[in-house]
């Protein structure tokens, strides 16, 4: 029987560590917490400088070559973090895929034509053949079980959380700034047009000097996100930071006033633990995935309505000190969610699968 003290694993990120947004930082996160508790915990980071449709095409012939088949013996587990997996693996090797959402099924329109059919074909054919499949929480575990019935029938799945790459807890400011912010890619299916109408609704009425700061790169309808900023007549109070640093992220955390997460549809939220983390209020929209992660520890406001999270902004500005102390107690709860606490979860999970077989 297999232990940690002799398991050999492959993790492949699928290009998104070079990219260093949600599933890149998954990826690494694993691959660091991973290698200091196995005897063999490997990177397979596919060189490219751009991930460009032709650098994606050129890693999909290198995941299906017989060279890669062939490396792959080597290992007890290779683990795909990046939805997809190759069309063969070696019978020796078990293959773990996490599956982060359905994006590309519940919110077509908000991926572009080739990514929507890229997605769902990746998506069905890990279902279907991985020896596991790892969900990062248990509404889109639920979501898989109800869209796809016959594919996961026979499919080992379990849920781990996302992480924090952290192993204490941060001194929280006695102060902090009036700025409500989003953190991630300034995209559509974030939902920001919605965050800049309802700060518009708030500042209209309440005349105050509070700032909305969009932090991440951009991404898909990002151009029309900004040029909703610049037609706000409130302009110079929305600050887009472009990508940021993990240091200079944490400083906005740290000193920002409130989180705004405004998704029709996450997988996580990754942002959601990472306010907690740092003692900081959280507006968020009342989607299930919200619902496990945060539970009643934020103020909701209802799905795709302005006028509910302007209210919500305003609930927050007359409330902000006791808004502020009520995060600042539930901070001890987010230790649970270090890599150093979940590592043990993705070691039992590849164990199973071994033995199992």
């Amino acid at each position: 029987m297999k232990t940690d003290k002799d398991l050999r694993v492959l993790i492949d990120d699928g290009m998104q560590i070079r990219v260093g947004t949600g599933i890149g930082k998954y990826s690494s996160q694993l691959y660091e917490s991973l290698k200091q508790k196995i005897q063999v915990c490997d990177l397979n980071a596919f060189p490219a400088k751009k991930k460009t449709w032709f650098t994606r095409i050129k890693y999909l012939l290198y995941i299906n070559s017989l060279k890669f088949k062939k490396k792959l013996k080597k290992y007890d587990v290779v683990h795909f973090t990046n939805y997809l997996m190759p069309l063969s693996i070696p019978k020796e090797t078990k293959c773990v895929v996490t599956i982060h959402d359905l994006t590309a099924f519940s919110h077509p329109e908000t991926l572009s034509f080739l990514h929507r059919l890229y997605f769902r074909f990746i998506i069905k054919f890990s279902l279907k053949h991985a020896d596991l499949i790892l969900c990062i929480s248990n509404t889109i575990k639920e979501e898989i079980i109800n869209r796809f019935p016959k594919l996961v029938r026979k499919q080992k799945m379990d849920v781990i959380y996302c992480g924090l790459p952290y192993n204490s807890l941060p001194t929280l400011p006695p102060e902090r700034d009036n700025t409500f912010l989003y953190v991630g890619t300034i995209e559509k299916r974030k939902n920001i047009s919605l965050i800049i109408s309802a700060f518009n609704l708030f500042l209209a009425k309440s005349n105050s000097n509070y700032k909305l700061v969009l932090a991440g790169k951009m991404g898909l309808g990002s151009d029309e996100i900004i040029k909703e900023a610049k037609a706000s007549p409130f302009s110079s109070q929305i600050i887009f930071t472009g990508y940021i640093s993990d240091n200079k992220r944490d400083e906005l955390y740290l000193n920002s006033g409130c989180l705004v997460f405004a998704s029709l549809y996450e997988g996580f939220g990754i942002p959601q633990i990472e306010s907690i983390y740092f003692g900081l209020p959280i507006i968020l929209s009342d989607i299930p995935t919200n619902r496990e992660i945060t539970n009643n520890n934020g103020l909701y406001f209802k799905n795709n309505d302005s006028v509910s999270l302007a209210k919500a902004m305003t609930l927050f500005s007359f409330s902000k000190d006791g808004q502020i102390e009520k995060r600042r107690k539930l901070q001890p709860i987010c230790t649970s969610f270090f890599y150093d606490n979940l590592i043990k979860n993705y070691i039992s999970s590849y164990l199973y699968i071994i033995d199992k077989s």
